[in-house]
């Protein structure tokens, strides 16, 4: 059931207001990919937050399903003690593999954006 909700998601809502005006965007101007790229914050806008949710879940998928079905809390506050538990279970069955070195290189620089921003707004 999971599943079918998360692919009717992908189906209903990506695809037609993310998808299609990307694909019109680059139609209109094909260097427009290239120029975004080249702007100075784009690299630490997809390296950190985008690759942190991208190794998330990756974690999340690479965990057995038993421990998987363990709720780390409501979507308006997190249960920390679960959530360092599911790590600490990946390590353990795992060690400290790829996908935690790309979890922590991105988390930093997630941080690292977060402080530059505060820092900028005050």
């Amino acid at each position: 059931m999971c599943y079918t909700i998360i692919a009717l998601f992908l189906v209903l809502f990506f695809v037609p207001f993310v998808g299609i005006p990307i694909v019109e965007g680059i139609q209109r101007d094909p260097s427009a990919p290239l120029q975004f790229l080249r702007l100075p914050g784009c690299w630490a806008i997809l390296l950190g937050p985008i690759l942190l949710w991208v190794g998330l879940i990756g974690l999340y998928l690479r965990l057995p399903r038993t421990t998987r079905r363990v709720s780390v809390g409501s979507p308006w506050s997190l249960n920390i003690g679960v959530l360092t538990d599911l790590f600490r279970q990946y390590y353990r069955s795992r060690g400290y593999d790829w996908l935690l070195w790309i979890i922590t290189f991105a988390f930093a620089l997630t941080a690292a954006l977060v402080v530059v921003i505060v820092a900028t707004r005050t």
